[in-house]
């Protein structure tokens, strides 16, 4: 039988928080839009900045050793939050997701690779729980990901994900791989 056509894929935009989107907001405006943050740690990839977010315990701001343009944010929840009003506060319902699993078969998490958006399960809740909402800017490997643990359902899906996986990282060599094996 004729293979599947793929389905529709949403446009990759990353998602921002607070007038914040990582990979584009330089540190000059994240400072002017929430001020000086709360504490301050330097680590080996760069700096992290907290801050103190009205409804979150907190949230982090990342940014690399040039400390020019934000990475990552990663939003604390305050107490646990079912999945579904995740997704749904974020608008992430109706995107294909990936799981993420730390490789004995324990969920740690899903992502969204057109929006950037990996959300944190909280341990022992069977995925149902989410603890942490990270953004970062759109990049390769959730595409990668999604493809590998799809790529017997629907291999046109698969290849699609690993196009957009290869446009963004050229160097990904295991997406290459992938690429050819399907």
């Amino acid at each position: 039988s004729p293979a599947d056509a793929p389905l529709p894929t949403a446009r990759a935009a990353p998602i921002s928080f607070n007038q914040i989107t990582p990979g584009v907001t330089t540190m000059a405006e994240l400072q002017s839009q929430w001020g000086a943050p709360a504490r301050t740690v330097d680590v080996d990839a760069g700096r992290i900045m907290i801050y103190r977010a009205p409804g979150f315990l907190q949230v982090d701001a990342f940014t690399d050793t040039a400390g020019e343009v934000v990475k990552s944010i990663l939003v604390h929840l305050t107490e646990p939050s079912p999945v579904g009003d995740v997704e749904d506060h974020l608008q992430l319902t109706g995107l294909r997701v990936v799981e993420i699993d730390d490789g004995a078969d324990n969920d740690l998490g899903r992502g969204y690779p057109e929006r950037g958006v990996l959300l944190s399960y909280v341990a022992e809740t069977n995925g149902q729980q989410i603890s942490h909402v990270s953004l970062e800017p759109i990049g390769g490997e959730l595409y990668r990901l999604r493809a590998e643990q799809q790529d017997h359902l629907r291999y046109s899906d698969s290849l699609a994900d690993l196009e957009q996986a290869t446009e963004l990282n050229d160097q990904d060599a295991k997406a290459f791989w992938l690429q050819a094996e399907l």
